[in-house]
């Protein structure tokens, strides 16, 4: 996007939150609207030459909605997407890094690409996340049955640990995972399932 563009932009956000209302526009300098808060190209320091096609562009990328009085006279407005822009810094939703929500379970490091999706200010909530516990264990089962011998007792005790906390109402005590924290971070699959797992009791509080 041009930087006049952008200009155009702040021009109409700026506008929008001082005074509430849509920018009009009047494209013809010899006259003013006669309608409050109507200002001429030169008085928004907007370029004549260009402003018509900076409008098309602008709206066909639906960043701003252009309601015209008349052939000379623009309302125009943000759209949510236009305005979000601005707001973040014109940079559009998917260019914005977005942060990871990590936690910590005796070692072994969850984040929300592996657990599932984090609500807002990172609180798990019953309508962000549904995860049945039971499904998660039965898939967990899999993935062992699949794993070599010689992990196959640690994580059979891995899984025994994990149903037994879905079947108690005892707090988990910091820590508990500590021995299994290897095995774990061994394979990918069982670190999925296992996030999920918490995910499913965390959302069920």
């Amino acid at each position: 996007m041009k930087p006049t563009h952008e200009h155009f932009l702040k021009l109409i956000y700026d506008h929008e939150q001082s005074t509430g209302q849509h920018l009009i526009v009047n494209l013809d300098e010899n006259s003013e609207t006669g309608m409050e808060d109507g200002k001429t190209l030169s008085k928004l320091g907007l370029n004549v030459n260009t402003f018509d096609e900076d409008v098309r562009y602008l709206e066909k990328k639906g960043f701003i909605h252009n309601d015209p009085y008349s052939t000379s006279i623009y309302c125009i407005s943000l759209t949510e997407k236009g305005e979000t822009y601005v707001e973040n810094g014109f940079k559009h939703q998917s260019d914005i890094p977005q942060p990871t929500s990590n936690f910590n379970i005796s070692g072994v490091n969850f984040n929300n690409s592996v657990v599932g999706s984090i609500g807002n200010n990172n609180n798990i909530s019953n309508n962000d996340i549904s995860i049945s516990t039971n499904a998660s264990l039965s898939e967990l089962e899999s993935l062992i049955a699949t794993k070599p011998a010689e992990d196959q007792e640690l994580l059979q005790e891995l899984l025994a640990t994990l149903k037994s906390i879905e079947h108690s109402a005892k707090p988990v005590k910091r820590g508990f995972l500590a021995k299994f924290s290897g095995v774990i971070e061994k394979y990918t699959d069982i670190l999925t399932s296992v996030g999920k797992f918490f995910v499913g009791i965390f959302a069920n509080d």
